[in-house]
């Protein structure tokens, strides 16, 4: 019988480069998430009417010089209440990834992550009406990983695909906008935001 001692095992068949396997939306993002806009709270964070996420990614043997980038896109629908009843507008299908801020690209512990903090910026603006009671934010999101040999190399995807989705929600007290906790969340998974109401 052959000494099999030292020897790695070898990957499975068609095994990816990189495995999207972590998702956090509570506490504060990790210690070895280095990201220029960390550290974050996640999760639903009253009083600023954001939702904070952390992706964490797992790369097998990396080697010097391979790059990565972990990409998003995000579908979105955002919801106002009036004395008439919900109004909605679908926001534009795009890119989300406008920069790597957000992101650990190099590899720390065989791990890089994206994180995420959708909402507003002003949470008493929220863009709606002025007799406008109710406003609400729907976001489904797609993140995957791209990698190259070196920077003249192509990118090709790396990962599989994973998918989450942000609801923020606003009610109106008095003159005040409150985020509403029980009707907000942020979770691994998709949803459907073309719907005439929240």
């Amino acid at each position: 019988m052959p000494n099999l001692a030292g020897c790695a095992p070898e990957p499975a068949p068609n095994a990816r480069p990189v495995e999207i396997d972590a998702f956090r939306t509570s506490g504060r993002t990790s210690d070895e998430n280095t990201c220029q806009q960390c550290p974050r709270d996640l999760g639903v964070v009253p009083g600023i009417a954001r939702n904070g996420m952390e992706l964490r990614a797992t790369v097998r043997n990396n080697v010097p010089g391979m790059q990565y980038d972990i990409k998003r896109t995000r579908k979105e629908r955002i919801f106002h209440l009036d004395k008439d009843g919900w109004h909605s507008y679908t926001g534009p299908g795009r890119d989300d990834d406008t920069d790597n801020s957000d992101e650990t690209l190099t590899p720390v512990n065989g791990h890089i992550y994206s994180i995420d903090q959708p909402g507003l910026i002003d949470p008493q603006d929220p863009g709606a009406p002025a007799d406008a009671t109710g406003w609400v934010q729907k976001l489904t999101m797609k993140e995957w990983v791209m990698m190259r040999t070196g920077p003249t190399a192509e990118w090709k995807p790396a990962s599989n695909d994973f998918y989450w989705y942000s609801v923020v929600w606003l009610t109106k007290v008095g003159d005040t906008w409150q985020t509403d906790a029980a009707r907000s969340e942020i979770k691994e998974g998709s949803i459907n935001v073309d719907t005439k109401e929240p």
